[in-house]
């Protein structure tokens, strides 16, 4: 119905069982998906402050989750990954490296933001190729832009060798999910990101 969503209706879980999971105005149903992010998004939050404390670590765990988290929902919702997502994740996962090296098991700045330049370059890298190969062989688009900017975020979090890790396991857990909806939901485009 367009109309501004007033504070008192905006606030986490609560507001969706208040409300009765639908619009005061319009009384539209609101899709169980707010709830579950805002869970997810809150669980996040409360497991990595219960392991670092408020540690930087803390700060860039939480941050790289809940990126990973939006990205992951948008693009099952809409097949995209927003660069609104994914370039200020990419700039936030070099940042890291830089204000905490040891995320990288380095001790200085330039070598933890070298490190996280060169996971971005390696995560972007790979799904870049990989999409131009499977262009070839399937004579269409098979990856797109956001896919290549969401491994780079990955590769600036976690470096050279865990984006290589995230990269060929990825796929293997994703297989279950690719072929249900491939089989069961006949659909063609399987989301990459979540």
């Amino acid at each position: 119905c367009k109309k501004p969503i007033a504070w008192f209706d905006n606030i986490p879980l609560l507001s969706f069982f208040v409300l009765g999971a639908k619009c005061r105005h319009c009384r539209k149903g609101i899709s169980w998906r707010y709830p579950a992010v805002e869970l997810v998004s809150g669980l996040i939050w409360l497991f990595s402050w219960q392991a670092y404390r408020g540690a930087p670590l803390f700060w860039f765990q939480t941050a790289f989750l809940t990126l990973l988290l939006l990205a992951a929902v948008i693009d099952l919702e809409t097949g995209l990954i927003p660069d609104k997502v994914t370039l200020p994740g990419i700039a936030a996962g070099l940042a890291a490296g830089f204000f905490y090296p040891a995320l990288h098991v380095k001790t200085t700045g330039l070598e933890g933001i070298f490190a996280s330049g060169i996971g971005l370059l390696t995560g972007g890298g790979i799904i870049y190729i990989t999409g131009l190969a499977g262009n070839w062989i399937f004579q269409r688009e098979s990856m797109g832009g956001g896919d290549v900017k969401l491994l780079a975020l990955i590769g600036a979090f976690l470096g050279w060798e865990k984006v290589l890790l995230t990269f060929f396991t990825a796929p293997m857990i994703a297989l279950p999910f690719a072929l249900y909806r491939r089989w069961f939901k006949k659909e063609e485009i399987i989301a990459y990101g979540p």
